[in-house]
């Protein structure tokens, strides 16, 4: 199968196109080292620019960055309070919209794919 290219990443992170060229081809580059593609299969071009764009957004603060866990709610006055752990490496995909992203696209396969470093 084949991995994701700078169009396809485009395509899926439109935002990404403000983000210099030469990062993402690195984020892309590195992405690629971490990703299986025997095991994610036909989902290996979505998991690679959900994964690419994870690290542009964490070494970069592009592409809305980091965005920890919800830590509180409010309606009215009733109002909540969640225990949250602070936020660890570029492993930890929680800390960003993309890396959410990517759990929930490899919670369909079969074998968790990814060893992010």
């Amino acid at each position: 199968m084949a991995y994701a290219t700078d169009a396809d990443l485009l395509a899926r992170v439109a935002d990404a196109a403000a983000v210099d060229v030469a990062i993402r081809t690195l984020a892309l580059a590195d992405a690629q080292n971490r990703l299986d593609d025997d095991v994610i299969e036909a989902k290996t071009p979505e998991a690679h620019c959900y994964l690419a764009a994870h690290l542009i957004a964490i070494r970069t603060g592009e592409l809305g960055g980091e965005s920890p866990p919800v830590s509180s709610k409010k309606a009215g006055e009733i109002a909540i309070t969640f225990a949250v752990g602070t936020p660890g490496s570029a492993a930890d995909l929680s800390r960003t919209k993309w890396g959410r992203e990517l759990l929930l696209l490899l919670d369909t396969v079969a074998v968790f794919p990814v060893a992010v470093l």
